[in-house]
């Protein structure tokens, strides 16, 4: 509805990038079916989205929006969604029947009716497969052949018959009256030209359809600008709605700190300095600094390595080995605890290595 406003009230998104709009949202959701992703949530997950819509360039900002879901919620890859269409069990989905169904349609003018039709399974369900098939599978391996390729897409089809193909040797499904070598069925063409079904015949068919299924369910494309300036904006946004002030530091520490912050701002007044729940971290517009508080001293948690410092005085540490750092949010390579004032100066040129690099 957000999105449908910009385009009928607004006019700041046109009827061709409102259907891609649409079409990117269906993609998100049934990718993530598809690949068996948790589904909890999505209304907060949609509110957040039409939140973040910018009504003066609302396509864009739906897409950077998709782009900076959290790991949870990812929109998935072509190759999650490949694997997932090639080497899943599609059959037990619930929107299998969708999905045969749209590569039965998709950008036909000659639409099936496949309102009663039902999913076949070309290789029959049957555990005890005829001996036609077991020989076809290979007497000493169908079973293995059955487990493994029985519910995958290659092997799914769309007919209006199948109490009449049923768990029959191949040949028979493909010649019987109504039989597969009979059927208008779109889906059913690579199948009655096969001599045989085995694995390699499903996995052929399984790879043509899922690269289908890619063109039909596009993958998202954003420039990663336009995530970064995303990114920093709400950083900035963040930052605003939090008070230094308020994380819990001893005096000493806070001394310390601000001796330190006084120092972090003369760097650069594009720095941001965002309050975290027990510490203080800064970016620009990268990761750079996260200041730890101590009883009577400060930690300095940097995204280096230990191999890329000069580090005269030897009060650096090498992070990499460490299982976590108490009250860190971030990753970092080195660690330098602040206990004097002198220290500071010290670690100084550790920092404006740091800035340097999330600036580059």
């Amino acid at each position: 509805m957000r999105l449908f406003d910009y385009h009928d009230n607004l006019s700041t998104l046109s009827i061709e990038q409102f259907k891609q709009a649409i079409g990117l949202v269906e993609s998100y959701v049934f990718r993530r079916a598809i690949c068996g992703m948790q589904t909890r949530n999505y209304w907060q997950v949609f509110a957040n989205l039409s939140y973040r819509i910018d009504p003066e360039r609302p396509f864009e900002s739906l897409k950077v929006g998709l782009a900076r879901l959290s790991d949870s919620y990812v929109f998935p890859s072509d190759e999650e969604f490949r694997q997932a269409l090639e080497e899943g069990d599609i059959f037990h989905k619930r929107v299998c029947f969708d999905l045969l169904d749209r590569l039965e349609n998709d950008g036909s003018k000659e639409a099936t009716d496949t309102s009663t039709y039902s999913i076949e399974h070309i290789m029959p369900q049957n555990e005890k497969l005829s001996l036609p098939w077991k020989r076809m599978l290979g007497e000493d391996r169908w079973q293995e052949v059955q487990r493994e390729w029985l519910h995958r897409l290659g092997n799914l089809t769309l007919t209006g018959y199948n109490s009449t193909l049923s768990d029959r040797p191949f040949e028979e499904k493909k010649t019987i009256p109504r039989g597969f070598s009979e059927s208008s069925v779109r889906l059913n063409k690579f199948v009655r030209e096969q001599k045989v079904w085995t694995s390699l015949e499903m996995g052929r068919r399984g790879i043509e359809l899922a690269g289908r299924a890619l063109e039909i369910w596009p993958n998202l494309v954003v420039d990663k600008k336009l995530i970064e300036q995303a990114r920093v904006v709400e950083m900035r946004e963040r930052a605003q709605r939090r008070d230094v002030t308020k994380v819990p530091m001893t005096p000493a520490a806070r001394l310390l700190f601000d001796t330190l912050r006084a120092t972090i701002k003369i760097l650069d007044t594009d720095v941001i300095e965002l309050a975290e729940q027990k510490s203080v971290s800064y970016h620009g517009p990268a990761f750079f600094l996260e200041v730890i508080p101590r009883k009577y001293a400060i930690g300095l948690l940097l995204p280096l390595d230990l191999g890329e410092i000069d580090d005269p005085y030897g009060i650096a540490q090498d992070t990499s080995q460490w299982k976590f750092l108490v009250n860190s949010v971030y990753d970092g390579g080195v660690y330098v605890h602040v206990q004097r004032e002198s220290d500071v100066d010290k670690a100084l040129p550790m920092i404006h290595l740091a800035r340097e690099i999330a600036s580059a």
